[in-house]
């Protein structure tokens, strides 16, 4: 069973007790600082984790990519530290913790080291019938036999006129799979768990994604907004 939690970029696996976001952009904070913003970024990443799991009550934990802001290696040791201190907070949370690589995420393997957290290419891994890679890369042969697969990397957003104004939405994409993939398999993008990052919108992530373009069908697709209502 799947389950979509409203209001939040995350999505709970009961087959695998497991809950699924993505693009968190830890250490983000350092580079708002930069430029004069002072936010509790990360404090606030942690405690949305925690709403999700109190409400789903998820013994696991898949990250889909881009769990670090920095491309490379941290030249901040407080960035480092922030990144620590976010997998000891994941560690008591949960039994496992899956991490999929993302573009962002390079050495993170350096930086965190522990047989609790299992770590992945960009190019993914599968669990049951589920499959999981974050976007950047082509996923391996065993992701694109699973029958429900996520990505994330898209940063995808629905841009909503209202009261001549324009609010941008953060979306799940849902799509289905290509029929030489197999019957009735859907792809489903899943938005930034961070509330603060740009997007794309699903027509511009399509036109600039060759992944995409190869796995899907771009004429079925379905949109959600966070709050579960359906806007195509």
């Amino acid at each position: 069973m799947m389950k979509f939690i409203k209001n939040y970029a995350c999505v709970f696996l009961k087959e695998i007790s497991s809950l699924v976001i993505g693009d968190l952009h830890i250490g983000y904070e350092f580079e708002l600082k930069n430029q004069g913003i002072n936010v509790a970024y990360t404090e606030k990443i942690k405690e949305d984790i925690e709403f999700c799991r109190n409400k789903t009550k998820a013994k696991n934990i898949i990250l889909l990519g881009d769990t670090k802001h920095s491309i490379g290696l941290p030249t901040n040791k407080k960035e480092i530290e922030k990144l620590k201190d976010f997998f000891d907070f994941l560690k008591e949370k949960f039994e496992k913790i899956y991490v999929v690589k993302g573009n962002h995420d390079g050495l993170i393997e350096k930086i965190i080291k522990d047989e609790k957290i299992n770590i992945y290419s960009s190019r993914g891994f599968s669990l049951l019938k589920y499959g999981f890679f974050h976007g950047n890369s082509y996923p391996i042969s065993n992701v694109l036999k699973s029958k429900i697969i996520f990505c994330s990397h898209a940063h995808s957003k629905y841009l909503l006129p209202k009261d001549k104004k324009i609010y941008e939405l953060r979306i799940f994409s849902i799509f289905r799979l290509k029929k030489e993939f197999g019957k009735n398999k859907k792809l489903i993008i899943i938005p930034p768990f961070s509330p603060l990052l740009a997007g794309k919108e699903i027509e511009e992530v399509i036109k600039s994604s060759n992944i995409i373009k190869k796995l899907v069908d771009i004429e079925n697709i379905e949109i959600y907004s966070l709050d579960g209502i359906k806007l195509e």
